[in-house]
């Protein structure tokens, strides 16, 4: 009797912790594949954000956009572009990054406004290719 209680708590333990794992480390969204809420210049998004902040940030955040602009300074080693000096995007798989001056169009999740260094962030981008 005590080796059956044994072995139906660990089976439930077991069981347990398997099911945690599963909640706290869900599969990767696949930015790439979604569809864009939306397809905005740096200029408009800062034109909605200035507006209301609140109802911009609500609107976008953790949503797949599509932004464009020209290309104000970039990292191939971070994988990091500033476009219009007003959104910085992390790309996730870049083999060449756009120099500076060039036109480009990203496709990403927004993740917010930085306060500090006043520019939108995008992360999990992808460039897009007319």
């Amino acid at each position: 009797m005590n080796r059956k209680k044994i072995i139906i708590i660990c089976s439930a333990l077991v069981l347990l912790c398997f099911l945690g794992y599963q909640y706290v480390y869900k599969g990767h969204r696949d930015i790439s594949s979604e569809d864009a809420v939306a397809t905005l210049s740096v200029a408009q998004l800062n034109e909605q954000y200035t507006q209301s902040a609140e109802k911009t940030t609500q609107k976008f955040l953790d949503q797949t956009i599509v932004i464009y602009g020209k290309v104000t300074s970039s990292d191939l080693k971070s994988k990091n572009l500033l476009i219009d000096n007003g959104v910085d995007v992390t790309l996730t798989m870049a083999e060449t990054v756009p120099a500076a001056g060039a036109e480009v169009r990203v496709k990403g999740r927004y993740v917010g406004f930085d306060d500090l260094l006043e520019q939108h962030k995008i992360v999990d981008a992808t460039l897009i290719t007319k």
